[in-house]
């Protein structure tokens, strides 16, 4: 993954210098070798094995997404990463909050899962806290102010490590039924190893943040798909009461799910690391911009026909 903004810079004015050569091997990718590609020739692919006949429609459906957002960013004037970034944040489905009843009734679910079944809850809040001891859930939601607001992993007992084929699937439902989604979360998290982990906002947030609820997870866009189904049958939601909203720049797999892959070593987080794609574009020139995403998109080691999945070209 790239690092570094003197990095970025390097790559931007290397792309700019390689304008004609680069709209050459952006014409052949369209064409021939890509995921797309493999999938009309029928054969596999580790991030395709699945993938609906529709493939190509939910890829340019997932550009036009990510473009959208960055003529949002185009329009603004000298954008900060931060600024880009915000866009995506902003773009939410903002459902009708919780009570104050089901917001005490969310924490505490969280404390009750918190130790059971093999799976620990801390606050994000703690990530550099490596004593357990000082990761005291209950205590931070007492005496915390942002205890209603900030985000909770929900995390195996026995660490599992990311693999280069992680990817992240969120899962959007009326936040009513938060606490439900969340049991069910911690339940699949414990059966399937393919799972790292799992992140939910805080109570008062949910349903008012573009991802409120994030399992990550080892695989591919199939196996995102068949995990995501599972967690729907087993958290007994209805499923009218599942989101449709699908956060900027990520693929829609069915109502209240969507899917996009991160880059190994990468601890940015979809928003941020396309928000990077995004303004690398911006300091770009020589060409149009829709040409330029393509290209920062590829540098930074994503697709360029579907900014959710990583470059396999």
């Amino acid at each position: 993954m790239i690092g570094g903004s003197s990095q970025r810079a390097q790559i931007a004015q290397a792309l700019n210098e390689k304008v004609v050569s680069a709209r050459t091997v952006l014409h052949q990718g369209a064409v021939t070798g890509g995921r797309l590609d493999t999938l009309e020739r029928g054969e596999s692919s580790s991030a395709t094995t699945a993938i609906k006949p529709t493939a190509k429609q939910a890829a340019q459906s997932t550009f036009n997404s990510f473009h959208e957002w960055a003529k949002q960013a185009e329009a603004m004037r000298n954008p900060s990463r931060m600024d880009i970034y915000k866009i995506y944040k902003q773009d939410a489905p903002h459902s009708h909050p919780m009570s104050d009843e089901q917001q005490e009734e969310f924490l505490h679910t969280l404390k009750a899962l918190n130790g059971k079944n093999g799976i620990e809850v801390r606050t994000q809040d703690h990530d550099s806290v490596r004593n357990k001891k000082d990761r005291n859930l209950d205590k931070y939601i007492a005496e915390s102010p942002d205890a209603k607001r900030f985000f909770y992993r929900i995390i195996p007992k026995h660490e599992r490590r990311e693999d280069k084929n992680q990817g992240r699937l969120t899962i959007g439902v009326q936040p009513q039924y938060a606490t439900q989604l969340t049991r069910a979360m911690a339940t699949l998290i414990g059966k399937e190893s393919a799972i790292t982990h799992g992140k939910v906002i805080g109570p008062a947030c949910h349903g008012q943040m573009t991802d409120s609820a994030v399992l990550y997870i080892n695989g591919d866009v199939a196996k995102a798909e068949k995990l995501g189904e599972k967690l729907k049958q087993m958290s007994g939601i209805p499923l009218d009461a599942f989101v449709e909203h699908t956060p900027l720049s990520m693929q829609s797999l069915s109502k209240g799910l969507s899917y996009a892959e991160s880059i190994l070593g990468d601890t940015r987080g979809h928003g941020m690391s396309r928000a990077e794609v995004i303004s690398d574009a911006l300091r770009m020139d020589g060409m149009p911009f829709l040409a330029r995403l393509k290209l920062s998109l590829s540098a930074n080691g994503y697709d360029p026909d579907n900014p959710a999945l990583r470059n396999t070209k």
